[in-house]
């Protein structure tokens, strides 16, 4: 999670990693243990970034402190639930970013189509 940017709207963006990695003072991580399930975890920081923004100093370059993100709240359900929400979760990005990806592909044919129709190539 990204928690000092120069733009407030970096700040919570956050990430999955699929492997070990290393991070500077700027970026706070979290492992998920045995108890909870990974996919429920990002999906529990990745809709309050609005919350986390709003701890954001907002100076020169926004900031968060680690302390305001250890005392934020997070609601653990039993693991079959997390287990549960996290596959409906995999699935709903999954669909989100498919759609992403015809939208980009319907803008790039479009544009195309528009530029033969203002050369006359049609």
């Amino acid at each position: 999670m990204t928690c000092i940017a120069r733009s407030q709207d970096c700040i919570g963006n956050v990430a999955l990693a699929d492997r070990a990695v290393s991070f500077n003072q700027q970026i706070n991580s979290i492992t998920p243990n045995t108890g909870s399930d990974y996919r429920f975890l990002y999906s529990q920081f990745w809709t309050t970034k609005a919350l986390v923004q709003r701890w954001s100093t907002k100076s020169m370059k926004g900031l968060v402190s680690k302390r305001h993100l250890e005392a934020t709240p997070i609601p653990f359900p039993p693991m079959e639930m997390q287990v549960q929400f996290g596959q409906w979760f995999e699935r709903w990005h999954h669909i989100r970013e498919l759609t992403a990806q015809a939208n980009s592909l319907e803008d790039h044919l479009f544009n195309s189509l528009a530029h033969q129709a203002f050369w006359g190539e049609l």
